[in-house]
């Protein structure tokens, strides 16, 4: 590419007009843009020479382009062959499918082929910044297809592109989100290379040229975003953008401010750019593919379950809190990765038998229901607290709930059959009906652990005593029929029924 520039400047005052902000994710995918490997890339581009349509080195070059994205693990990749002045060429185009609108694509592009020279800045630069974003983004999802195009021809009128245009675009309706062309951004050496160009369209037909503008102003902001360049605004001109933006589509490009005088040139070499800039360029581009195509990181999830929880591929099973990764494929295909902070809360429903009591560990819990196990676990009625003395022998369990979370104690045989009646010569409990006060005479039993449940088993009050005589306030207690049991040191269990009658 090869022109005079008519600039219209607009710096960073643009960086903030659509609102754009600092993607961290897209900040951290930029921050692996690999200088070395852009060097690397310059200087085998420049390695095979001039690469007009026909030669051997032109050839190379699409060998080694193809290689390139193959070592990154790419498999769609089409050498699309053209014939023009007797000669067969070829563009390359390498597709990387979207998660979400798999059929609209963001189309990256720079042309190969060169005039009479190497060609390492026309454009062995714009070449170099495709492989590299496209090595970057190979395992990044995006919304939106991505297609990477190397094309051929440019220097002799655009022949690849417009024949890409012609032959894929129209013929198949393709749904093309935006074109960014970069073509020529190697700088000049010695020269202050710190401003790249922004090209919008300004040229016929004239519909798209408003949003061509707004998509350009959105690439001055990620420039501002992900590089340290400055940017001005010029129009498109003479380059494979320009058979798409006839078409109709969105356009805009990359071109260096300083204009290269090697051009078309034997001296068109790394010797006379400055990589630093490539690189530099390279990192503006790299946030604006990924702002185009609106890439995302791995999608993060809050999650809380009771006790374990299945991941969303179905494939792991967790019990404890912590961060995991999962892997899920979208409609589109894709596998889409998933952080999952996870919270297992999990509900103490371990429980003591003393006696003919059972008690709860874990007394802090929202709620407690106690179940006959020999019933169908049938809730026993009144029985919600964090002990239960059963009124019959069986097997008895409670269900602990916290939160959202409940659990099922394991069940305790009560025996029963060895709890007596309190025969009177051995033990009195007067005056029942009682009131305001129960009293106990014990006789020659002076050490005894006792306890008033009501009918369903809940404990309403519990004791120890050390004499013969007892008076248990029951004034707080509500009319009805209760149990006294009594637990002498000897192991003996004696139970009788009394009426509190207010």
């Amino acid at each position: 590419m090869l022109r005079s520039i008519l600039l219209v400047t607009s710096f960073l005052a643009l960086f903030t007009a659509n609102g754009q902000t600092y993607d961290p994710f897209f900040g951290s995918v930029v921050a692996n843009y690999n200088y070395d490997s852009i060097l690397a890339n310059l200087n085998q581009f420049e390695a095979f020479g001039v690469k007009e349509v026909g030669t051997t080195a032109i050839s190379n070059a699409q060998n080694w382009i193809v290689d390139k994205y193959t070592s990154y693990g790419y498999t769609n990749i089409t050498v699309d062959s053209f014939t023009y002045f007797g000669n067969t060429t070829a563009n390359i185009i390498i597709e990387k499918q979207g998660c979400q609108y798999p059929n609209t694509y963001v189309i990256v592009d720079g042309h190969y082929d060169t005039k009479n020279g190497p060609g390492t800045n026309d454009n062995g630069s714009g070449t170099a910044i495709i492989l590299e974003i496209a090595r970057l983004l190979k395992e990044v999802d995006t919304k939106y297809s991505i297609r990477f195009i190397h094309f051929s021809g440019e220097e002799d009128g655009l022949k690849g592109s417009q024949d890409y245009v012609n032959t894929v675009v129209i013929p198949q309706s393709m749904d093309i989100k935006v074109v960014f062309n970069i073509d020529e951004v190697g700088g000049v050496d010695g020269m202050i290379n710190n401003t790249i160009v922004c090209e919008r369209d300004e040229g016929t037909p004239l519909f798209n040229n408003a949003q061509s503008a707004v998509i350009t102003d959105e690439l001055v902001a990620c420039v501002g975003l992900y590089s340290n360049l400055n940017t001005t605004i010029s129009f498109a001109y003479a380059s494979d953008y320009m058979p798409f933006e006839e078409n109709g589509e969105i356009i805009t490009g990359f071109y260096e401010y300083n204009e290269s005088p090697y051009a078309h040139t034997s001296s068109d070499i790394l010797a006379n750019m400055d990589p630093a800039y490539v690189h530099e360029v390279g990192k503006a581009a790299c946030g604006a593919t990924m702002h185009f195509a609106e890439a995302y990181d791995m999608t993060s999830i809050l999650a809380e379950a009771c006790d374990s929880y299945i991941s969303p591929s179905g494939n792991y099973t967790w019990t404890s809190s912590g961060v995991y990764n999962d892997t899920v494929t979208t409609i589109a295909g894709c596998d889409s990765i998933l952080e999952i902070d996870l919270t297992i809360n999990t509900v103490d429903a371990s429980v003591t038998l003393i006696d003919s009591t059972i008690f709860v560990s874990n007394t802090n819990a929202d709620s407690y229901q106690w179940v006959d196990c020999d019933n169908g676990y049938a809730p026993i009625s009144g029985a919600t607290g964090t002990q239960f003395t059963p009124t019959y022998t069986g097997n008895f369990a409670v269900i602990v709930t916290t939160g959202s979370c409940t659990d099922t104690s394991a069940c305790n045989y009560v025996q029963l059959s060895n709890i007596n009646t309190l025969p009177e010569e051995v033990i009195q409990v007067y005056p029942n009906p009682a009131s305001n006060e129960l009293h106990i005479f014990s006789g020659n039993y002076t050490e005894y652990h006792w306890t008033i449940s009501d009918v369903s088993g809940k404990v309403i009050s519990t004791g120890e005593q050390f004499s013969s005589e007892q008076t248990i306030n029951i004034s707080r207690m509500r009319s009805g029929f209760y149990y006294l049991n009594i637990r002498l040191v000897n192991g003996q269990h004696y139970r009788t029924r009394f009426v509190v009658n207010k």
